[in-house]
């Protein structure tokens, strides 16, 4: 499966679900966004099979998770720290969280989380770092340091189809 990155503050309206036509999981990128942006870029979606990706408290903006519930997207995805995602897994929305360090995957594990999105340091923009420091493991060593029982994403520094 090939995921659409959320790219907050840099990807157009519309990209997610070009993505999803191309064949890719398009992700919404909706960190920065009011509920009502929110709105006005799912309205464009359609009955794709898509993601949302939001940011975690204390940066969440009120609302946004009310607009995600209301669309019922495939996945909810987030950064910046640990969500509860028991009111999003209950309509049926999967919830990815991002670890960038063998020490973040456990504690979305212990969370509840669907799968885990392995980022490396590689990964452009911002990485959902959310414990202690601001850890840089690349994606070619990050993914075999994580031990959990949901299924890990590997993400950030893919180039070509080599990498």
């Amino acid at each position: 499966m090939i995921v659409q990155a959320p790219m907050a503050n840099n990807q157009p309206p519309g990209f997610a679900a070009l993505a999803c036509d191309a064949g890719a999981l398009g992700t919404i990128a909706a960190g920065y966004w009011s509920p009502e942006q929110l709105r006005d870029e799912l309205a464009r979606m359609g009955d794709r099979r898509f993601g949302v990706n939001v940011f975690a408290p204390p940066y969440l903006h009120e609302g946004v998770l009310d607009a995600v519930l209301e669309a019922r997207p495939a996945v909810l995805s987030f950064a910046f720290g640990v969500l509860d995602p028991a009111p999003l897994q209950a309509p049926g929305i999967e919830v990815w969280g991002p670890a960038t360090s063998a020490d973040e995957a456990p504690a979305l594990r212990d969370a509840g989380v669907d799968a885990v999105i392995a980022q490396g340091a590689e990964a452009g923009g911002h990485r959902g770092s959310f414990l202690a420091g601001f850890p840089l493991v690349p994606v070619d060593e990050l993914p075999e340091s994580i031990h959990v029982d949901v299924p890990a994403y590997a993400a950030g520094g893919i180039v070509d189809r080599h990498d």
